[in-house]
């Protein structure tokens, strides 16, 4: 059967990369499309992932019910696009997302008929959430190091969010240097889990 999964964690844990290598084990397997307010970054590729609109499309999308969900997330707001997530799963597909933890547990609670997996993406335990995010999170919007303020808003973000670790079906440690292990990790779990 097949089933929504969603990737949530802390900005800098690899999300994204987790799910693109996801995709190189199934290729099968596809990614919702998201929208963001968020400016796009100098480098980023599209590839159908993220559409950057402005803040009235984005009411639009919301007004006509076309989100399946959204989230402030720090100064920007991010939604799913509800069709890239139902076109595939009527298809028979899996359809991995990458979404805030508030987003995951809302599709967890909301939309059954997904069967959704959520799985949250943390810190190796032996890494402060400082170092971690000042290590691994560079500015793409400005090329240049993010600021100790800016770091240490992404820090008590990623506290948040992993106060509430409990509320998903996976929890998965992304240590460094093993990420081999976290993709086998998360892919096990995606087939358990079916």
């Amino acid at each position: 059967m097949a089933r929504l999964v969603t990737i949530s964690g802390p900005t800098g844990i690899g999300k994204d990369a987790l799910i693109e290598a996801l995709l190189k084990r199934h290729p099968d397997w596809v990614v919702a499309s998201s929208v963001t307010t968020r400016p796009k970054r100098r480098a980023e590729n599209t590839r159908k992932r993220y559409y950057f609109v402005t803040d009235k499309d984005f009411n639009d999308l919301e007004r006509n019910n076309e989100l399946l969900e959204w989230e402030h997330v720090h100064t920007w707001r991010y939604g799913t696009l509800k069709h890239s997530v139902q076109e595939p799963l009527a298809a028979g597909k899996n359809v991995l997302l990458n979404v805030d933890y508030k987003g995951a547990l809302k599709i967890k609670a909301q939309f059954h008929e997904f069967n959704p997996l959520t799985i949250f993406l943390t810190y190796d335990p032996a890494t402060t959430l400082r170092e971690a995010i000042d290590q691994r999170f560079t500015n793409d919007l400005t090329r240049r190091k993010l600021s100790d303020k800016e770091v240490d808003v992404r820090a008590e973000t990623a506290k948040e969010e992993t106060g509430h670790t409990d509320k998903f079906d996976v929890v998965i440690k992304n240590t460094d240097g093993q990420f081999d292990g976290t993709v086998e990790i998360a892919e096990k779990a995606i087939a358990e889990h079916a």
